[in-house]
């Protein structure tokens, strides 16, 4: 009876890890921010460290991220919040770059130009695309804790002059909450400890 005790102590040490919460640290800009046909802002995240580089446009850093250097991240994604007074299509090209250790580019995660129309339904008109790191985005970004995203207007057709505001720009990470660590060591111990009791008996 008590090694069937001992065990169930063990497995609910272990289990509880797995229903621990991961914990979200966010890097967000937020304001206004016109881009004009051919112009391009960029939005650097230091999910590490206090961020030193920031922006070059009107948006403001409004919450900044540090973690653990070297802390596993369990997922990762970024979106942007866009928006348009007019009715005329527009197309957002908008590039995630991961750095290395001497900010330069080690490897650009993701790539993709979309078309939208503006208020057509509406006078203020809303569009938030988000994009999902993939495993190996993970292990890019991860690396450094490092990188930027360059969001600019591209050409949509003669008659049309492309512009829109950016409102909005975030990265949010999961990562293992510090309880979590402690979890899965009593976790362990706890199948340890049954183990050495299963060889006694």
């Amino acid at each position: 009876m008590k090694k069937i005790l001992n065990l169930i102590v063990g497995l609910l040490s272990l289990g509880a890890v797995s229903t621990a919460n991961a914990l979200l640290i966010y890097e967000t800009y937020a304001g206004v921010q016109l881009v004009n046909e051919g112009e391009r802002y960029n939005f650097e995240f230091d999910m590490w460290y206090e961020n030193m580089e920031g922006t070059n446009s009107a948006l403001e850093l409004t919450r900044d991220a540090e973690s653990i250097p070297g802390t596993e991240w369990e997922a990762a994604s970024i979106s942007i919040t866009l928006w348009s007074p007019d009715a005329e299509f527009e197309r957002t090209r908008w590039a995630i770059n991961a750095y290395d250790l001497f900010g330069d580019v080690s490897d650009r995660i993701y790539r993709d130009n979309f078309r939208w129309n503006g208020g057509v339904e509406s006078d203020y008109y809303w569009l938030t695309a988000t994009y999902d790191f993939t495993a190996e985005d993970l292990d890019y970004f991860q690396e450094w804790g490092w990188g930027n995203v360059r969001i600019s207007a591209s050409s949509t057709n003669p008659r049309n002059d492309n512009d829109f505001f950016i409102k909005r720009t975030s990265m949010v990470v999961d990562v293992p909450e510090p309880s979590t660590i402690l979890l899965t060591s009593l976790g362990l111990l706890g199948l340890g400890f049954t183990g050495r009791k299963a060889k006694k008996a």
